[in-house]
């Protein structure tokens, strides 16, 4: 009659000595998953990702609308890969022979290439560290050399095509089309215009560990970097550590991660590092901030992708891409790509929403950078922040965006969300709602409608309550009486006959400030910390004139402290500078 007893002892016992099983990853937990390869080495086969070999991929990026791209050191070709998995092959003719002018498919890609950059139009930049060149390859196929006079050695101010290069690594672009690059070899930094006028910005051409001050006085010896969209480079050292190169001046932000080597950011600024002899990627602050492990399990694996918790997989890389989302893409060396992501679709970008006079709610927004693991099946909107969610009806626009149409709302002020879904569910949301105010609609005019004493109108009866097509939302209060109008004020212009510029801003006396964001046409530029007083962005892209800068202070108390300035191209002799903005409470 005891056995019973004692086999119950035992497997309690037995339960207690087993470690508790980890929760199961849900949809918005990063997860690994195999984006290209079939596991098999070999040329790259145009079709789905997944079912072509694939050789040794020594540089990616990836631009904003999710488009992967893979440089490929032994079969000699780029390849793009579409967010919906099709790969094809856009550059390289297979073999190890110099740059050629024309068709890409048509020319070789040199021997040692270690180099690629991405720009969201489908422009490519590829560095051969055989040759000391850099080609520029167009959206529609075209391949030019873009830098290098075929010489090694330390480049040279003036004409890029007439200067020395060498070993190009972490070569990236900003967001007014300049390229940035570091020369492994010749342990210095550099900058290309859209123009093709080359300037050395940082390194004495001597190798050594990185120093704080002017950028042109440190030695380093570089291994990898990426550039933010105002003109920040970013550069990891061999002797370990990164530092931030901006205005001449150079920061080393970090020390801690073991042999650094690739490097690629988001469009909050977050830094993404390969590292550690390629067994972790480590994301960063752009301050240095934050060490956080996003994927990698140290033990430098081999060919060891492991599907699942990006810390429990081993493999071996020192290539990263990260997209504007923060999602993630690595290498198994030699044979695949895995990207480290949720599986739920990334928030919209740049939404907006405006009512209109009939009361109902236009909202509009860029697509998610990154659908998740599945094609986005629709969109969902809220109207008050995110408690409740209705379906979204949206139709293409102009600029690569989507928008819809929210009626019903109640008269009053609504906190407007818009979210992504998937067959994983429901994506993430903007940090920030956008706030509209529905107003009463005009009331038509009725021929034939009774009036009262002269200059009062009749007696109108109450109009029945709605609720929202699209969104619930609690029954609107009486409307109170109308008040004056308020003037509308301006945004202060500026005349500029820089694209460059430094903002100054201050915030009153003693508040305290969480963080700050700098957004230029209303697409940030800069995730700064709280005690940040000056920034440097980029305005007027080579197609405008006219730039609105708009920067935005969260106090610790969740309150919203804002500045906006116009910016626009003007002579140098009509040039002006304004000065410290103040920062006030939003209206």
């Amino acid at each position: 009659m005891r056995r019973p007893l004692l086999l119950s002892l035992a497997v309690l016992l037995v339960g207690a000595a087993l470690p508790p099983s980890a929760p199961a990853a849900g949809p918005t937990d990063p997860q690994l998953t195999i984006y290209a390869g079939d596991g098999t080495q070999g040329a790259p086969v145009p079709g789905p990702a997944l079912a072509s070999p694939r050789s040794s991929t020594s540089a990616m990026d990836v631009t904003a609308d999710g488009t992967l791209y893979a440089l490929d050191l032994v079969d000699h070709v780029v390849e793009r890969i579409t967010p919906d998995g099709e790969l094809t092959i856009v550059a390289g003719d297979g073999t190890a022979d110099p740059f050629t002018a024309g068709p890409a498919r048509s020319s070789g890609l040199g021997g040692l290439t270690y180099a690629l950059a991405a720009e969201d139009d489908g422009t490519l930049y590829v560095g051969d560290w055989g040759s000391g060149q850099i080609a520029r390859i167009t959206p529609d196929g075209r391949l030019s050399v873009f830098a290098g006079d075929g010489t090694r050695g330390l480049p040279v101010d003036g004409p890029a095509t007439s200067s020395p290069l060498g070993y190009v690594v972490g070569l990236d672009t900003d967001a007014a089309g300049n390229v940035f690059f570091a020369l492994q070899d010749q342990f210095a930094v550099v900058r290309i215009t859209p123009g093709g006028t080359l300037t050395r910005i940082a390194g004495t051409g001597d190798g050594g560990p990185m120093t704080d001050g002017p950028a042109l006085a440190s030695t380093m010896v570089p291994r990898g970097g990426t550039v933010l969209p105002d003109g920040t480079y970013y550069v990891s050292s061999g002797i370990p550590s990164i530092a931030r190169i901006a205005d001449g001046d150079l920061r080393v932000v970090d020390t801690t991660i073991s042999t650094p080597v690739g490097m690629s950011h988001d469009e909050d600024g977050r830094l993404y590092v390969a590292s550690n002899a390629g067994a972790r990627i480590t994301r960063l602050g752009a301050d240095g901030s934050a060490p956080t492990p996003v994927a990698g399990d140290m033990t430098n694996g081999l060919f060891a992708f492991t599907p699942g918790d990006p810390l429990a997989s081993s493999f071996f890389s020192t290539v990263v891409a990260a997209d504007p989302s923060g999602v993630v893409y690595t290498i198994d060396y030699p044979k695949q790509i895995g990207r480290v992501g949720p599986a739920v679709p990334s928030r919209p970008r740049a939404v907006t929403a405006v009512a209109g006079p009939d009361g109902a709610v236009t909202v509009g927004f860029v697509p998610p950078a990154n659908r998740g693991l599945t094609a986005i099946t629709g969109y969902e909107v809220s109207a008050d922040g995110g408690d409740t969610w209705a379906p979204l009806d949206t139709t293409a626009a102009p600029g690569g965006r989507r928008t819809g149409r929210v009626e019903g709302l109640a008269v009053g002020t609504h906190a407007m969300q818009v979210r992504a879904r998937n067959a994983s569910g429901a994506g993430f949301v903007p940090a920030q709602p956008r706030t509209v105010v529905v107003a009463p609609a005009a009331p038509a005019e009725t021929p034939g409608a009774p009036e009262g004493p002269v200059g009062t109108p009749a007696a109108a009866q109450p109009a029945p309550a709605t609720t929202p097509a699209a969104v619930a939302t609690p029954p609107a209060r009486p409307a109170a009486p109308a008040k004056p109008a308020r003037p509308v004020r301006r945004a202060p212009s500026v005349c500029t006959a820089k694209r460059r510029v430094r903002l100054h801003w201050r915030v009153r006396r003693g508040t305290p400030v969480r963080a700050v964001t700098v957004t230029v046409d209303g697409r940030r530029v800069h995730a700064l910390p709280g005690d940040a007083r000056s920034a440097v962005v980029t305005v007027m892209s080579r197609r405008t004139r006219v730039s609105t800068v708009r920067i935005v202070a969260t106090t610790t108390g969740g309150r919203r402290l804002t500045s906006t300035r116009t910016y626009r191209l003007c002579a140098p002799r009509r040039a002006r500078t304004l000065p410290t903005t103040v920062l006030r409470p939003a209206r």
